[in-house]
């Protein structure tokens, strides 16, 4: 619609800012686009989910809400003018692995090493806000607020199917922004971007 993005703000999800993460799932069309699709991105959460129920999106969205609450949902919030535009899950690899979706996509994707890795999972964008950047800002910021980390690793579907599929991050987005294919796994692949690694933190 030509909207530009003015003055954006990116920050990382606190338990203070639990009401905003709500909000911007609550009125953002997501996946299926139904109200009934919304996910609160419960599904990437570092507290496992044995015995959470997933089934409605008001027991997602109560289970958002125990997670931020917890700090067992990592990402950042993208802001404009106070409101929040967009959303990256981003978090610590061998964290994830015990969740529905660490078991059902990342574990079969990525090898296991030694090395410190913070993956980058999934981003929501608002309507009106797609297609301007916002992901790759998003993106950019887990790469440079990511002392400790050995690598950035994402895993993003070679080529555009649709909105719902490309959940992931564009291949083109982590191209740019300087990661390397380190596993080609047909339509999809594994992509690394490597981190200075400092010490005495633990993110």
């Amino acid at each position: 619609d030509g909207r530009k993005i003015e003055a954006m703000e990116i920050v990382r999800l606190t338990p203070e800012l639990v009401r905003d993460y709500l909000d911007f799932f609550d009125r953002t069309p997501h996946d299926d686009g139904t109200p009934e699709g919304r996910c609160y991105c419960v599904c990437w959460n570092t507290a496992g989910d044995d015995g959470c129920d997933f089934s409605t999106a008001e027991s997602r969205r109560s289970a958002a809400e125990k997670f931020v609450r917890e700090k067992k949902l990592n990402g950042y919030l993208a802001y404009e003018d106070g409101k929040v535009i967009g959303w990256c899950a981003a978090g610590r690899k061998s964290e994830y692995l015990t969740c529905y979706s660490g078991r059902r996509y990342l574990a079969p994707l990525s090898r296991e090493d030694d090395a410190a890795v913070r993956s980058v999972l999934c981003f929501v964008i608002s309507p009106e806000y797609r297609r301007k950047g916002v992901a790759t800002e998003l993106c950019r910021k887990v790469c440079s607020d990511s002392e400790g980390y050995d690598y950035i690793e994402a895993y993003p579907i070679k080529e555009f199917m649709s909105e719902q599929y490309d959940f992931v991050g564009p291949f083109g987005m982590y191209e740019k922004l300087g990661f390397e294919i380190t596993a080609d796994l047909g339509d999809r692949a594994v992509v690394r971007k490597k981190i200075r690694k400092t010490t005495g933190a633990d993110i």
